[in-house]
This record gives C-alpha cells, structure tokens and sequence, in this order.
C-alpha cells in the first residue's frame, strides 16, 4: 500500500481543529472560506484532542 504524503491531505482537518479548539481562523482565509470553515465545522467536536464527526442523532462517529 503507498501511504499518500501529499502536504495539503490532512490541511482541513488542521484548519478544523484550530478553529474548534482555539476559536480562531486560520491566518489568510478569506471572509467566504472563513464562513465555509465556520459551517463545515458544525457537526465535528473536539475532545481531548481528538476531531470527531457527529451524526444527525449527535452520536460520535
């Protein structure tokens, strides 16, 4: 199996973890993808670190 490097793989998940836990934009996103970032995070928490993805009943998946 190749196991892909590519930098920009896991860039969202960086963004949505900074935004979850800290409250804070990414430095240089523009207002629209500051919007996008704002309602992509809506059904993800953080805890103890760790990005999960909630479903429409609020159970972590």
């Amino acid at each position: 199996l190749e196991h892909n490097t590519h930098p920009d793989v896991h860039d969202w998940m960086k963004e949505m973890i900074t935004f979850l836990s800290e409250g804070t934009y990414p430095p240089g996103l523009s207002k629209e993808k500051r919007r996008c970032l704002r309602l992509q995070s809506i059904p993800y928490v953080l805890i103890d670190g760790i990005l999960f993805k909630k479903n429409l009943d609020g159970v972590l998946l």
